[in-house]
């Protein structure tokens, strides 16, 4: 059972092959001439075939859908087609709905996000630490996330109570003294859902339809349930060495407010537009949900409270996503432009995941044209072969063969970068498709070193060995 979020670490992609064929001038042109849900359709179509399993989606721009569509298999033992109103799991994308009904109990003044955990759960052994309900909220409570637990896949097929689940984890040690930095903990969540009850003497499934999935509307939200009769719910599906098998049976008791939710690819978007006015919370609330958490150090974290806090070539991007046996899910959404994008699939393992593909999807909405490789020589290509170092002493290997350029970040993985200048180059596969390599030249012509530039905006340098710069 995985119940962690599949991207949004930044190094992630870089490891994540994800084959795609490189687009010519021609597609290009073709694409431009495509309209809108044309353009979108087609990265649909192309990342989730129709004989597999697949994937729903929705657009949405200034508060109307302007795409929405299924692809792939809801069931494939017997052939029926994903529509987009089915429902599927959207694992930690609750972490966004716990956050809010804990900040709704802020407001309320039913509890503050600097009350310590043991206000509400007295017997759990903090061993000394101060956890707050900020901790939980921003992964840096130091609790150790239960899927890191040795053993932990001998429960996930049995049904739990809440306090069966928080003894998974309780007795573990710290990871790090609390606020001192960030480590994704859906222990953390689960003990959010603990105090919601505790606090308000109502269960967590009861908080969501009440307070909510009936106000804003949320007509297939569930907190899901393995024996509960769901209509349009799709099955999940694992891949192993090429081969697609039905996923493991896996209790959502265990998940619960961390991961447990399901739902349609409307709901989420019904879900993003109550966000933008005070209909759920108010503004100081959503600002303080939405700013990147600040450690012990002074330091940011990509992470507020219950969001990530993140870019797409320079647009700010509030996101979830999420994964767990049999499904994955993101959901991005850009407040300045009002724009949000939700896919959701019924594989743990697609060719290609929904964060890559819903950052495609973006790309179109903003506007952002394809990128075009020049042609290069082989020995043009040659001068940028070589080994490079990393701050870290990591190294990465660039690699010319056969008229193409390679980046390999460690021994198994190559990925093929193509030239869009002299000394920028751009990413082939999708899951790096916005991500660029650039090669710092010295006076004379040589290549001293390289600039990873990630489509956060983030950049990781690497020296070439040899070299005496770095620029």
């Amino acid at each position: 059972m995985r119940l962690i979020p599949c991207t949004c670490r930044v190094l992630l992609a870089l490891f994540v092959s994800a084959g795609c064929s490189p687009q010519g001038p021609e597609q290009a042109e073709t694409r431009d001439a495509e309209s809108l849900p044309q353009r979108i359709d087609h990265i649909l179509s192309s990342a989730f075939p129709q004989n597999g399993p697949g994937a729903a989606a929705i657009v949405a721009r200034d508060g109307e859908v302007v795409f929405r569509g299924g692809y792939g298999l809801a069931d494939l033992e017997l052939g029926v087609p994903i529509e987009p109103g089915m429902i599927f799991r959207v694992a930690s994308i609750t972490k966004e709905f716990t956050a809010v009904l804990v900040m709704q109990l802020v407001e309320e003044g039913v509890l503050s996000l600097d009350d310590e955990l043991t206000n509400f759960l007295p017997d759990y052994p903090v061993l000394g630490h101060r956890v707050t309900v900020r901790h939980l909220l921003s992964h840096t409570s130091g609790i150790k996330t239960f899927q890191r637990i040795p053993g932990f896949q001998d429960h996930v097929r049995e049904d739990h109570t809440l306090e069966e689940t928080i003894a998974i984890f309780a007795n573990e040690p710290f990871e790090f003294p609390p606020g001192e930095r960030y480590s994704y903990s859906s222990s953390g969540y689960i003990l959010l859902g603990a105090i919601l009850e505790q606090a308000t003497g109502t269960t967590y499934e009861q908080l969501l339809r009440e307070r909510i999935f009936d106000v804003v509307g949320l007509a297939s939200a569930y907190l899901s349930s393995h024996d509960r009769i769901i209509p349009g719910r799709v099955s999940g599906y694992t891949a192993r060495e090429g081969i697609v098998y039905n996923s493991p049976i896996v209790s959502m008791t265990i998940a619960f407010s961390s991961g447990g939710l399901m739902m349609s690819v409307d709901d989420l978007a019904n879900w993003d537009e109550a966000l933008y006015g005070t209909q759920l919370l108010g503004e100081p609330s959503k600002e303080e949900m939405w700013s990147p958490h600040v450690l012990n150090s002074g330091q940011t974290t990509e992470y507020g409270l219950g969001w990530m806090v993140t870019s797409f070539l320079g647009h700010r991007v509030l996101m979830h996503d999420g994964s767990l046996d049999g499904f994955l899910s993101a959901a991005m959404r850009l407040p300045d432009d009002h724009i949000f994008v939700a896919v959701l699939t019924n594989s743990d393992s697609p060719q290609t995941g929904p964060n890559a593909v819903a950052r495609e999807i973006l790309a179109v909405l903003l506007g952002i044209p394809e990128k075009q490789a020049i042609a290069m020589s082989q020995a043009e290509l040659d001068r940028y072969a070589g080994t490079y170092v990393r701050r870290n002493n990591r190294v990465w290997s660039v690699i010319a063969e056969d008229g193409r350029l390679f980046i390999a970040p460690n021994e198994t993985t190559r990925l093929e970068i193509e030239p869009e200048t002299d000394t920028s180059f751009f990413f082939l596969d999708r899951s790096n498709r916005f991500n660029t390599v650039t090669f710092d030249l010295d006076e004379e012509g040589a290549v001293t070193g390289l600039v990873l530039t990630l489509h956060t905006g983030d950049q990781i340098r690497a020296r070439r060995e040899g070299a005496t710069a770095n620029r």
